[in-house]
């Protein structure tokens, strides 16, 4: 009676090889080498059997994409949450947080808590939003206990924090937190929403600010009926 036994295929890290120049294969037809690519920020590599000195590399990455075992995918059909961490920086510093948001998602929200107020010589101002960069928040003050620790704002209830009536979401005004120009929710194409914070102190670093950007990206879209 005969046995067949497999043997897991292991690659022995010492073994694997570094290069910054073209790797060919070993003049095997069905060889297909892994190798470390030193010129491409170390990325692991293969050169599909029979290729010659064609490479590929084994994962790719891309904007707003997580891995699923070895495939990266795009989540969809969930609400994504991104979040920055602002630390105060001394000596009248701008700190800037940029969120990459997938073409075809709705920017549902953009939450601000500010964990510890900032120390001031001046002030510390936020704002943030996509092409206009303040057409989410605008003149947000998080020093001098103008916004205290622990409360958070969101794109709606900003008033408390920028000396201005609460805004009317009336699909576009121009005091509408969620429509005005250069600032829409759903977006065709990939965008990038901003958020800065321009802080005048030299000495201090007690701030600390999140910015929390919520999105949905639907894996599918109902048609409605027509009758």
């Amino acid at each position: 009676m005969a046995f067949n036994i497999k043997v897991p295929f292991v690659i022995a890290s010492h073994v694997l090889r570094r290069s910054g120049a073209t790797y060919a294969p070993s003049g095997k037809s069905k060889a297909s080498p892994l190798f470390v690519d030193t010129n491409d920020s170390n990325r692991l590599k293969y050169v599909p059997a029979g290729s010659g000195t064609t490479q590929a590399t084994l994962v790719t990455t891309a904007a707003g994409q997580t891995q699923t075992g070895p495939v990266l995918v795009t989540p969809s059909g969930v609400v994504v949450a991104q979040e920055a961490l602002f630390t105060q920086v001394a000596g009248n510093k701008v700190h800037t947080a940029a969120f990459s948001i997938p073409a075809g998602a709705t920017i549902l929200d953009v939450l601000v808590t500010n964990v510890t107020v900032w120390n001031s010589g001046t002030s510390a101002v936020l704002k943030a939003g996509l092409v206009d960069d303040d057409c989410f928040f605008a003149g947000m003050r998080l020093d001098s206990g103008v916004m205290a620790a622990g409360l958070t704002a969101n794109m709606v209830w900003t008033a408390a924090f920028q000396g201005a009536a609460v805004p009317a979401i009336d699909g576009g005004g121009a005091n509408d937190a969620r429509g005005v120009a250069n600032g829409f929710l759903y977006n065709a194409a990939a965008v990038t929403l901003n958020a800065i914070v321009t802080d005048t102190n030299v000495s201090g670093t007690d701030g600390r600010t999140r910015v929390t950007v919520l999105y949905s990206l639907p894996s599918s879209v109902i048609a409605p009926t027509v009758v």
